[in-house]
């Protein structure tokens, strides 16, 4: 008998109506935003894929959809999935939840997956639609699947971040039509907020400026913003950014926090099973802050916590350390496994097996590639996006529903991400759009343009990079976990310290010779499930 069993409701609530179950919240091509059993309703009609299909297309939101029909379940997730659902199958019959765990409890043959450590420890996340236990299987961003009585099984992809074409319009123009879009993101935000307390991650960079700022435009008066981790430049940037903008501020130092024994804290395992749920690492980063934010109660319960994801990727920075436009199809798994998967050093065996990993997990993006114009698209960011992006970048802001805080992504609205992936390539490259029309329309305006202290990555700073990297391996590990501790804002060796101490009296040997503490979560949080698997 094919089963479901929907288990987290913190931020946002699974709603019903008939046999239609969502998450999330929308809005439709007329602007309308649609949320609750109203949105689940929208679905009511869909009984099959392609049906499905054109009712998703035109949407602009965050949401996961199951829709029971007399044939089985239907499953479908916004281009981002960050609610994600599981299924497994069990004698034929197929069941689905949206926690790892309780199929992992249902179906006993679900042992660790071995295929998937390499990519786990090294990047942080578990390739295409698979998870830490074997048999145990997560719907992909931009997925809908069809898992019928019979136990068989559809799948099908609806997004890709590929452009229907590229603009051909002068820089001048191109401005003019990203300021539109802002405008637009901006009233769409508005709207979501409806009167409530919008919640900014304040950092240095321009993303979350780029938010405050659009508030502020907006003459949304109802907004606080934070900071975390040790006092430096990040802190200066963004202090002067909230008073400038006359919006409160709140700096919690982790330096002077005391995470006890966290790793054996109840509510601190809750939240790696939401926030890491066998596909993902469950991130430290902001758990602590959210955490500190909930205790104090310093931000309302009507709070909506504003992430800057995925600007600055839209934007293009990645472009400038990533793969490139040009990369032929043969070389993309070699490159992505050099660029993305570089928590530790991979030995010559790991490395060639996650290789090909990573070409498997290409091929749906390959397979749907269609250049148009003379513009040469880089391939790799659809993979980026379904990976990346969505298991381990928007992953990380779990941990504000977790504690009870809706999350609005401002910066991945449908009509803005539209625009960046028609841009062409030398316009994203170095960020060069997106930083002068923030710098020039919102940044100098608002008086939060700070040009000797930006941390801005020049052209050069790519030849760096790479030169970097060569010479890394030959850098003693000692030198290199200085340095490691020294760039450490925010308090990740304290931390992880923790992780590894309960490891060791565990008689687990801590994890040594990375280049990143986040090797070091995944490690720890690995043999949790494998712990699980036994």
């Amino acid at each position: 008998m094919n089963d479901l069993q929907l288990i987290y409701n913190e931020g946002f609530r699974w709603v019903q109506y008939q046999t239609v179950f969502f998450k999330g919240y929308f809005f439709d091509q007329k602007e309308k935003l649609w949320q609750g059993s109203e949105a689940a309703g929208f679905f009511k009609n869909a009984s099959s894929i392609s049906e499905m299909e054109e009712i998703l297309k035109p949407l602009n939101g965050i949401f996961t959809i199951v829709k029971k029909t007399e044939k089985g379940f239907i499953l479908a997730t916004d281009p981002i999935g960050i609610f994600s659902l599981y299924y497994t199958k069990i004698q034929n019959d197929w069941n689905v939840s949206d926690d790892a765990k309780t199929l992992k409890n249902l179906n006993p043959l679900a042992e660790f997956n071995e295929q998937a450590r390499t990519e786990f420890l090294a990047g942080g996340y578990v390739l295409e639609d698979e998870t830490l236990f074997e048999g145990i299987f997560r719907i992909r961003p931009g997925e809908i699947i069809y898992l019928k009585k019979d136990g068989g099984a559809t799948r099908h992809f609806y997004h890709y971040f590929f452009p229907k074409k590229i603009y051909s319009i002068t820089l001048p123009e191109l401005k003019v039509k990203l300021l539109y879009k802002l405008s637009n993101a901006t009233n769409r935000l508005l709207k979501f907020l409806n009167g409530r307390t919008a919640v900014i991650p304040l950092s240095g960079g321009y993303d979350s400026r780029l938010i405050a700022c659009m508030l502020k435009k907006a003459g949304y008066a109802n907004v606080i913003c934070f900071t975390y981790g040790r006092e430096g430049w990040e802190t200066q940037l963004s202090r002067q950014t909230a008073e400038k903008l006359d919006f409160p501020w709140v700096f919690i130092n982790y330096e002077e926090a005391d995470p006890g024994n966290f790793p054996e804290d109840p509510e601190f395992k809750k939240w790696c099973d939401f926030g890491g749920n066998a596909a993902s690492m469950p991130y430290l980063q902001e758990y602590f802050a959210a955490k500190f934010l909930k205790e104090k109660k310093l931000i309302p319960e009507d709070s909506v916590i504003l992430p800057g994801h995925p600007g600055d990727f839209l934007a293009g920075k990645h472009l400038i350390k990533s793969i490139g436009r040009n990369t032929p199809i043969k070389k993309l798994p070699r490159k992505i496994l050099k660029n993305y998967f570089d928590f530790i050093f991979l030995k010559r065996k790991a490395r060639k097996k996650l290789k090909k990993r990573i070409a498997w997990s290409l091929k749906p993006c390959i397979k749907n590639f269609l250049p148009e114009g003379n513009e040469t698209f880089p391939i790799n960011e659809d993979w980026d996006i379904k990976a990346k992006r969505s298991r381990f970048i928007f992953n990380s802001s779990l941990v504000f529903p977790f504690f009870g805080y809706p999350f609005y992504f401002p910066l991945w609205d449908k009509e803005l991400r539209g625009f960046f992936r028609q841009l062409p390539f030398r316009f994203r490259q170095h960020k060069l759009l997106y930083d002068q029309v923030l710098e020039n329309e919102y940044f100098k305006p608002f008086g939060v343009f700070f040009e000797k202290q930006e941390m801005k990555v020049k052209p050069g700073d790519l030849l760096k990079l790479k030169v970097k990297r060569l010479l890394l391996p030959l850098v003693p590990w000692k030198i290199r976990k200085r340095r490691l501790i020294e760039n450490d804002n925010i308090c990740y060796f304290e931390f992880t310290r923790i992780l590894e101490d309960q490891l060791k009296k565990e008689g687990i040997r801590p994890f040594r010779k990375f280049n990143s503490f986040n090797a070091v979560i995944c490690f720890w949080y690995m043999k949790q499930i494998e712990k699980e698997s036994r």
